[in-house]
């Protein structure tokens, strides 16, 4: 990337957001000039920004008077913002009582878009762990919280996912093909669990089930991680069985009731899962 583009890019979104910071400071909305003055830019450069941030609906101009408030966009963010830290709030002890159950670093998981992202962790307190960055986007196909989102949302998301994914070969256990992905979605569906075997990292093994809400969606996945040789494949179901039942524990404690769903089959015919744990 050229550096002076990549420059001008970072001042942009610094100028950016410091114009979403000043209108979410007032409830009468910003006038044009108010907003010039405050943030020292140029009318051209004023009514650029503005102009973007309206079109992409962070912004929103009232007619009759002309001044400026957040948009609906910005408060789609915002409420999913305040969402995920009320879930990570009312999940963090079900992490902290896997980590102790399991002895390996917990993860609670929810879908940003058509990508997994990682909202919250609790690290094992092991010297060899694996550790998953707060905020880092991950693998919808290669991680086990991924395939426990995935495996509990409508058909038509799914093949939104899909379109959008490239399968990439992280290792040599990696599902590249949409029809054998499809029938590991179907698996994780049946046993309630989504195991990642070395598939988006060799020497790490990852367990994951879904936090379903009531019509049957997965609100979030909650996973365990840790090295291959500790998390080994004879020891999977043990650790399925408590992650199953921490992510249990977490619905009742959100009052969610959920039932099952009744989506159609998504993998194509004669399409295998791998062996089941």
């Amino acid at each position: 990337m050229d550096s002076a583009a990549s420059s001008s890019d970072i001042k942009s979104i610094h100028k950016a957001t410091a114009v979403l910071l000043f209108l979410a400071s007032s409830h009468e909305g910003r006038t044009f000039t108010e907003i010039r003055e405050a943030l020292g830019i140029g009318k051209s450069t004023a009514h650029r920004f503005l102009a973007t941030l309206e079109n992409n609906g962070l912004v929103r101009r009232t007619r009759d008077d002309g001044r400026y408030y957040l948009g609906l966009v910005a408060l789609r963010i915002g409420v999913a913002a305040g969402n995920q830290l009320e879930l990570r709030k009312s999940i963090r002890p079900f992490l902290t009582e896997l980590t102790q159950r399991t002895g390996e670093t917990s993860n609670l998981v929810v879908l940003d878009g058509t990508k997994p992202v990682f909202i919250d962790n609790v690290e094992s307190t092991n010297t060899l762990r694996i550790y998953s960055r707060v905020g880092r986007h991950t693998s919808p196909y290669a991680t086990s919280a991924g395939k426990a989102l995935l495996a509990y949302q409508s058909p038509t998301y799914v093949e939104e996912v899909l379109a959008s994914e490239a399968f990439e070969r992280r290792t040599e256990r990696t599902i590249v093909s949409r029809e054998v992905f499809l029938a590991e979605l179907e698996r994780v569906r049946r046993q309630g669990f989504a195991v990642d075997d070395e598939e988006g990292e060799l020497g790490a093994r990852c367990v994951g089930a879904p936090i379903i809400n009531g019509p049957g969606i997965a609100l979030a996945a909650i996973s365990i991680s840790g090295p291959s040789a500790r998390v080994s494949q004879q020891r999977v179901p043990e650790l399925a069985r408590i992650v199953v039942e921490v992510a249990e524990h977490a619905q009742r404690a959100l009052g969610i009731h959920p039932t099952q769903p009744a989506f159609p089959p998504m993998h194509a015919k004669g399409a295998t899962p791998e062996q089941e744990y």
